[in-house]
């Protein structure tokens, strides 16, 4: 039997699957395990000045529709 993990690097989510594959006729492939792990988009980022007092500094998924901004995940894809 072959072991191989499988990946889907989304801009959004990291898919993944481990599958044992048959290598003879008399074996069976089976998928072993799988996951996925979201990354979260459209999240507003807050800012803490040193009197506590908290800020919006920007809301991405709303500047990204503007057309205004980009993916918080841009940089690694």
């Amino acid at each position: 039997m072959k072991r191989i993990l499988g990946l889907d690097l989304g801009t959004t989510s990291i898919g993944w699957a481990l599958v044992q594959e048959a290598e003879k006729e008399k074996e069976l492939s089976s998928i072993m395990k799988t996951g996925v792990r979201v990354i979260p988009y459209g999240i507003n980022l807050k800012k803490v000045d040193k009197n506590g007092k908290i800020s919006e500094i920007k809301n991405l998924e709303r500047d990204f529709l503007a057309g205004s901004g980009i993916s918080s995940n841009a940089g690694r894809t």
